[in-house]
């Protein structure tokens, strides 16, 4: 029952960051321009992967679920993980760069 609990925080919790950093910080930076539009979904990728991230690393620890597989992800795919959501986030406005 736990582990049914701790599935439907973790929906929860991706539905609701996810949205909450796209509406408030994505999507003023990506409605610039309709060719960075087109691209934005690679933006929302980066956005679940970075709450991937903060989960992993911080919020599965306050959850329900007390059973094996707890543990952080390591300091270098956390840093790979960052560093890859960060260079998603950038890709719709190189978008620009190869259209010109």
């Amino acid at each position: 029952m736990k582990g049914l609990l701790e599935l439907v925080r973790v929906i929860c919790i991706m539905l609701a960051a996810g949205a909450a950093a796209w509406w408030i910080v994505l999507e003023p930076l990506y409605s610039v321009n309709s060719q960075v539009q087109n691209w934005s979904w690679i933006g929302a990728m980066a956005v679940f992967v970075f709450i991937f991230v903060l989960y992993r690393n911080r919020w599965q620890f306050s959850g329900w679920y007390t059973g094996p597989g707890r543990e952080k992800l390591s300091r270098p795919i956390t840093t790979a993980l960052v560093a890859i959501a960060g260079v998603m986030i950038i890709i719709p406005f190189l978008s620009l760069l190869v259209s010109s």
